[in-house]
């Protein structure tokens, strides 16, 4: 069994997926005004306790980019998890979630844009062949002004971002998609499933939180953004 898990944003996706069967097991969405800190650790205790003759072989986890507050309660736990279990981890975007939700685009490279407040945006292009979802960029933050200035027809935008920012982002060639979409927790197992049989794992310290963009307190005090992925 492989436990999976998003804190990147509201709502609170949990899922398990029966890895000898390579299918389903189970999937919570938890969308209320609690906080991924006080929901996570009690619906992982009753999503496993309906399980307890599966022995969990993995744990994947999306670290971001997102909730700063809500990506450090997820990647905590599930590193900690790891670790308590010796498993390997998965380590998954939350911007290549709503492409894949989206499903095949012929033709068209695919934005994912999300926002990410302070007037900028959290951003990833892919681009589909058949039916196999490729990554064009690395995650990345902006600006919605700079994020038109890599924009290139055909392009289909998806995501919170896009419709944010619609009116600046759009143009001919450059269209709207589905920008109010939630992607299911079992999508979310299911493409960590697909990691793991390309062997795309990596140990719990390897695992950290993909913020893209620096918190205001290092701004504020003018600290190294190196490290950060701003477009």
């Amino acid at each position: 069994m492989m436990l999976a898990l998003d804190t990147s944003a509201s709502p609170l996706l949990i899922a398990l997926w029966d890895m000898e069967r390579d299918s389903l097991a189970a999937e919570l969405l938890l969308d209320n005004a609690k906080t991924h800190g006080s929901l996570l650790l009690p619906a992982l205790q009753w999503l496993t306790s309906h399980w307890p003759d599966k022995k969990l072989r993995a744990v994947a986890v999306c670290v971001g980019p997102g909730s700063f507050t809500g990506l450090r309660v997820g990647v905590a736990s599930a590193i900690g998890l790891a670790y308590a279990w010796n498993l390997p981890m998965i380590s998954l975007s939350s911007l290549e979630l709503p492409a894949l939700s989206h499903g095949p685009v012929a033709g068209a490279t695919v934005w994912v844009i999300n926002d990410a407040r302070q007037h900028m945006v959290y951003a990833a292009p892919f681009q589909w062949e058949g039916d196999k979802l490729l990554r064009l960029a690395p995650d990345g933050a902006a600006s919605p002004e700079r994020l038109r200035q890599l924009l290139a027809p055909p392009a289909l935008l998806l995501g919170s971002g896009a419709a944010l920012y619609g009116e600046t982002l759009t143009g001919e060639g450059i269209i709207l998609g589905n920008t109010d979409m939630t992607p299911r927790p079992g999508l979310l197992a299911r493409q960590a499933a697909c990691y793991w049989r390309e062997g795309v794992t990596v140990s719990p310290w390897q695992i950290k939180p993909n913020y893209c963009r620096p918190s205001d307190a290092e701004k504020r005090f003018t600290l190294p953004l190196e490290e950060y992925s701003l477009l």
